[in-house]
Formats: C-alpha cells, sequence, structure tokens
C-alpha cells in the first residue's frame, strides 16, 4: 500500500506541478499528472529487468506490479472524469436564444 501512495503522489505532485509551472490550468494539470500515473507498462518492465538483477526481491516485484495495475486503473477513470466535468464546467448554462427576425 505505501508503495501504490507513494507513486501516486508522486506522479502527481511531479507532473501536476509542471504543467502549472508550463501555464496549464489546474484541472487539466491535475488530469496530465493521472496521464503520467498511468505508465504501468514501463513500471513492469523496470520491475521485471530488477528481479532479473537481484535488485530486489518477489515480495517487492509483486508489489510494484499491483501498484502498476492499479494506478493504471485509477488514472483511465480520473482522466475520463476530469475531463467530462471539465466539458461541463466550460458549457455554461444552457441558455438558447433565438435571433431576433427584423
Amino acid at each position: 500500500m505505501l508503495i501504490l501512495i507513494v507513486a501516486c503522489i508522486g506522479k502527481l505532485l511531479g507532473a501536476g506541478l509542471g504543467a502549472i509551472a508550463g501555464g496549464i490550468g489546474r484541472r487539466d494539470a491535475l488530469a496530465v499528472g493521472f496521464g503520467m500515473n498511468a505508465r504501468g507498462a514501463m513500471e513492469i518492465v523496470l520491475a521485471s529487468m530488477a528481479l532479473d538483477y537481484h535488485l530486489i526481491d518477489n515480495r517487492i516485484f509483486v508489489a510494484l506490479v499491483v501498484m502498476a495495475f492499479t494506478t493504471t486503473m485509477i488514472s483511465g477513470s480520473m482522466i475520463q472524469y476530469l475531463i467530462s466535468s471539465k466539458a461541463i464546467v466550460d458549457a455554461g448554462p444552457n441558455i438558447s436564444i433565438a435571433p431576433a427576425n427584423h
């Protein structure tokens, strides 16, 4: 659980703060952070290499794979939520005014 929490916070803060520093709004920066959080395939490759070179044991490998899978699953839902919520907020009230016929 600790690996999962540290991974999520690290990626969200790193990518999110970088996006904010680049001029992106907070909500979009959070979406960028979750996009970075969905890097599970690379994490599994690196964990496999670390296991092959005996840098980590099986227990840590399993924790890293679970973390990669979980962060990837969370990220898709969160990005979809942030983008769909932003579209609703940006749309404003749905008021239609017919043009006057002159």
